[in-house]
């Protein structure tokens, strides 16, 4: 992957927003993150230590929990949950609840990421556009790293 810029990058952020797809990416985990925060707020403890919104595509909210049992309630709440994020997502239609048993989620969590030597190479072509060298010497770190 080579990521072209129109001009030099000095920051974490003029990195991410030099690029479309990366600035898609960071503005749909803003979303999710706010998304996360009003669930939590919503459902209160015990039950909110036990989701994680996964998703919103296609007008559908994607929640994962621990259990099987913490999915049946939720199902029965998906109507108050539909209710409680219509300002929010405008377009939500549907709560898809999905259950990711916790060995899997520390499995998922624990694996090493490996990337192709072109993700790890566009890495570096950006960093040495970055004026900054400290984080110039810390994306080519993490670029040597992921290979």
């Amino acid at each position: 992957m080579v990521i072209n810029t129109t001009k030099p990058i000095s920051t974490i952020s003029d990195f991410l927003v030099s690029s479309a797809r990366l600035s898609q990416i960071c503005n749909h985990i803003k979303i999710i993150n706010g998304l996360q925060i009003k669930l939590g707020e919503f459902l209160g403890n015990p039950l909110a230590e036990h989701v994680a919104v996964a998703d919103y595509r296609q007008n559908t909210l994607v929640l994962h929990t621990d259990s099987a049992a913490w999915a049946a309630k939720l199902r029965y709440g998906t109507p108050e949950i539909l209710a409680a994020f219509t300002g929010e997502l405008p377009g939500l239609r549907t709560v898809r609840i999905k259950v990711v048993p916790s060995e899997t989620l520390m499995r998922t969590t624990r694996q090493v990421l490996k990337v192709s030597p072109g993700t790890a190479e566009g890495i570096r072509q950006a960093a040495d556009q970055i004026a900054d060298t400290a984080l110039r010497s810390t994306l080519h770190s993490i670029a040597d790293k992921l290979v």
